[in-house]
């Protein structure tokens, strides 16, 4: 009977040890986890200022050629308006000596 006994007393301390050495597992590879996202995290964060910056640069640059676009669209029409404008009044000067 004490072997039985012996053996559930032994089997009970086995398991109790492979729990402990389980849970003490699950709490190493969870640490261990958090410190891995952690480093992951600050990469990530670097690596984000890095696009934001380089998007910023892309930005002004695309502003600045867009500007220079809308002056250069701007003084286009401009001229065109001035254009019309004269071929309008040719065109009323010939109305006027046809009428008159």
């Amino acid at each position: 009977m004490t072997d039985k006994a012996d053996i559930r007393s032994n089997a009970r301390m086995q398991l109790s040890f492979m729990m402990a050495y389980g849970f003490a597992g699950l709490f190493s590879y969870y640490h261990i986890n958090q410190e891995i996202n952690k480093k992951f995290d600050a990469s990530n964060q670097e690596i984000n200022k890095k696009f934001d910056a380089s998007n910023q640069e892309i930005n002004k640059k695309v502003d600045a050629s867009n500007q220079e676009l809308k002056a250069s669209f701007d003084e286009k029409l401009k001229l065109n308006v001035d254009l019309l404008t004269v071929q309008l009044s040719e065109i009323k000067a010939i109305l006027r000596e046809r009428q008159g």
